[in-house]
């Protein structure tokens, strides 16, 4: 299981070209996006290589956590207090990503919502078999330097 923003980023334009995000367009859209098609990308095609496996990427939906506590005090309250009026616990957005899981007994790769449902073939891919494919070969390539 793998959690960050299953399905719900757009696809990163510039991934042939800029791939780590260092010549020119990096934006923190851009970042979001390339770090959620990356992700799916990777684990779709680390799916085929262990065909055994099923293989999950969730999103995590909007959950009460410590993340923002590092920002500047006028981002960090506001952000906190939403978090605790609106956001749901880690407890339960842990509870529901696990039975989504578990419910999942056939090998492969797939995308799970906030509620722990499998929402793989109500998302069209961003990638082609190609450019997933792609993604892995740089993604290997790029990891060792890290």
């Amino acid at each position: 299981l793998t959690v960050l923003s299953a399905g719900v980023h757009s696809k990163y334009k510039h991934f042939e070209t800029d791939f780590t995000l260092e010549k020119g367009n990096y934006s923190i859209q851009n970042a979001a996006d390339a770090a959620g098609f990356y992700n799916d990308a990777g684990f779709d095609r680390f799916a085929q290589d262990h065909p055994s496996l099923v293989v999950t990427h969730a999103v995590p939906g909007f959950v009460n956590t410590n993340w923002g506590t590092e920002m500047p005090w006028y981002l960090k309250g506001p952000i906190r207090m939403l978090q605790s009026l609106g956001g749901r616990s880690k407890e339960q957005c842990g509870e529901l990503l696990t039975d989504g899981l578990l419910a999942t007994s056939t090998p492969g790769f797939y995308l799970m919502d906030q509620d722990g449902k499998d929402i793989t073939n109500k998302r069209k891919p961003l990638y082609t078999p190609k450019e997933r494919d792609f993604i892995w070969e740089k993604t290997l390539e790029v990891l060792p330097d890290l």
